[in-house]
């Protein structure tokens, strides 16, 4: 379950997050979890690959988060 903080800057935060997470069929379909508080988004969940853990955070990045912590982890085997 996604956690946020209570304030309006981190729901803006997450849900520019979410948007540009779910914009990304790939990483749409590996049901990322994203929790934000204090303006620190924490992605957490598992990718199939380096290259999408990368990219998740990139585009949260860009989506307006300054501070992401990646705890993304990537399947067994990739």
């Amino acid at each position: 379950t996604p956690q946020m903080g209570s304030g309006g800057h981190d729901f803006f935060l997450f849900t520019q997050a979410r948007a540009a997470v779910n914009a990304d069929p790939e990483l749409k379909a590996a049901n990322l979890i994203l929790d934000v508080k204090e303006g620190v988004v924490t992605l957490r969940g598992t990718v199939a690959s380096d290259a999408h853990k990368s990219k998740a955070e990139q585009l949260v990045r860009e989506a307006g988060s300054g501070t992401v912590r990646n705890q993304l982890r990537v399947a067994a085997g990739n």
